[in-house]
């Protein structure tokens, strides 16, 4: 059975020139409600804030015990206090302040960041009122306003071939559970056999896996101590199966199994066989091929775990530190040389630069839609079309362009096998420019010129995309996203994600939404 399109996604990049960028970040509130320990940690971040954002006035929403230490490092505008745990965690918490400070709530931000790396205090952010929402792991809001560092894996290596499903890919079969802000699920009741997460089913290739369940438990009452079953299916025949206790500091929830055959689809499952929670923290699933990997003797595979080495592991400092960074990244934008920058490009005749080839062929868009594509282009912009590639490409493009001229684009020039200084200064004279996910997309970006990149479903946009202030990234939403393949032959799927992504979805967004000359020029010219 074929797995169809279910939708056009249409990206902006993420990350921006920083010659270009156009966030002017002024305000900022900082939560960090931790203990001392935990708030000089901190302190590094708090600095690399200040240095990022040096003009912008900085707010701190701390815990009273640590205001005199804020004040004193002179890097904030203002500090206020706010008790959300309590001061000794060991003793019944006392009446301390619970309200969130009412001059930070009725306040507006152009950036909001939560800098603690666990979750609790991610929901505070939502007493704020701000532009941007930062955060590790999640900040539960509008994913468009959030600038989220994923999570350090915990006790997991991540070496190999290797794939990560996230909790959106599982289905909840408890009557009544829900997910809360991407990653938490809820139980409401705890009945037996019915407490089950699914993930999957998976297509597999023949091997030897291992899975590393991403789950942490918070008990609500520890009068016996809970039962976690992990276990993996196929055609609903059970695998392997493993019973595990959780305690306090518990074993890692993994398992192994094998697959005998390419393409066989396993589901992994976790049922809560006995015990009551406040919630549970599950981020999905890290599946990797444990391919030489020896059981020690007399060794439970389900619980062996190699240790990742000291230097692999994230300190708290350091994860944020990243953070930081990632915000000013996205916020700041990130620099290309300076000699890129290129005046703009003169509207009265636009001019079209099409890279419809790339080095990997399962990532190309069809030949025939570029075509329909630049025919519909021409009838409604009439610019120049340059078609670019490298010389081995001459030939592929010579056939497109005969083909382009029969059907009446007369403005068609083939540019192949120049240097590549000789392409970044064709590019910077180009009105638009649109290809697949390549090089030529990458370059277009940099160069700050507006680029449509046509991405196959193999690599997310999110993670590979182009970068650029004027970049918009087309992708197919389907089943099989994510393959990562590079040749068309490993392919089950007729490249689905690129053949049925239309030309007509790529005309109707650059004529739309794209910001570029041939639209500036038309909409003078077509009467209101």
């Amino acid at each position: 059975m074929e797995i169809k399109i279910s939708r056009i996604n249409i990206h902006h990049s993420k990350i921006v020139d920083g010659a270009r960028a156009q966030h002017q970040i002024k305000t900022i509130c900082v939560v960090k409600v931790d203990h001392i320990g935990d708030f000089i940690m901190a302190m590094p971040a708090f600095q690399a804030l200040r240095n990022e954002f040096p003009s912008a006035a900085i707010d701190l929403v701390c815990a009273r015990w640590n205001v005199a230490i804020a004040r004193a490092s002179g890097l904030f505008s203002a500090v206020h206090p706010f008790d959300f745990f309590p001061e000794n965690p060991s003793k019944p918490e006392s009446p301390s302040s619970k309200t969130f400070p009412l001059e930070v709530a009725s306040r507006q931000y152009d950036l909001a960041i939560d800098l603690r790396v666990q979750g609790e205090t991610r929901a505070l952010l939502a007493n704020i009122r701000a532009r941007w929402y930062a955060g590790i792991g999640q900040v539960g809001c509008d994913s468009s306003d959030a600038i989220v560092l994923p999570r350090q894996l915990d006790e997991m290596t991540v070496s190999g071939d290797q794939r990560f499903f996230s909790i959106n890919q599982t289905t909840l079969c408890q009557p009544g559970s829900t997910v809360a802000d991407g990653s938490v699920v809820r139980f409401t009741r705890y009945e037996k056999h019915k407490n089950l997460m699914i993930l999957g089913p998976v297509p597999l290739m023949a091997g030897t896996y291992r899975a590393c369940f991403l789950l942490s438990f918070v008990p609500r009452i520890i009068t016996r101590q809970p039962i976690v079953v992990l276990g993996a299916f196929t055609d609903e025949k059970l695998i392997v199966e493993h019973r595990m206790r959780v305690t306090r500091n518990h074993d890692p929830c993994m398992i192994e199994f094998s697959v005998q055959q390419d393409h066989t689809p396993v589901d992994l499952r976790v049922r809560i066989r006995r015990g009551h929670f406040t919630r549970i923290d599950f981020r999905g699933v890290l599946i990797h091929k444990a391919s030489g990997w020896q059981q020690p003797e007399g060794c439970d595979p389900a619980r062996h775990s190699e240790a990742r080495p000291a230097r692999s592991r994230l300190h708290i400092t350091e994860q944020l530190l990243l953070l930081v960074n990632l915000v000013a990244g996205r916020l700041n934008g990130v620099s290309f040389p300076g000699n890129w920058h290129f005046a703009d490009v003169d509207d009265r005749q636009p001019s079209i630069a099409i890279a419809p080839l790339s080095n990997s062929a399962i990532r190309d868009w069809p030949f025939e839609h570029y075509e329909h594509l630049i025919s519909r282009l021409y009838e409604f912009y009439r610019g120049e079309i340059v078609l670019l590639g490298s010389a081995n490409q001459a030939a592929a493009l010579g056939k497109l362009k005969n083909r382009l001229q029969t059907a009446g684009v007369q403005q068609v020039v083939v540019e192949a096998g120049m240097p590549m200084l000789e392409v970044i200064a064709r590019l910077s004279r180009t009105s638009l420019v649109i290809s697949n996910n390549s090089g030529i997309a990458h370059v277009a970006g940099a160069l700050g010129r507006p680029v449509v990149a046509i991405c196959s479903a193999s690599h997310d946009v999110d993670e590979w995309g182009a970068v650029g202030s004027n970049v918009w990234l087309i992708q197919a939403e389907i089943g099989c996203k994510r393959c990562h393949f590079d040749f068309i032959e490993n392919c089950h799927n007729d490249r689905r994600c690129t053949r049925d992504l239309l030309p007509e979805d790529v005309f109707g967004l650059i004529r739309g939404d794209v910001v570029w000359k041939g639209n500036h020029a038309m909409q003078r010219a077509v009467p209101t």
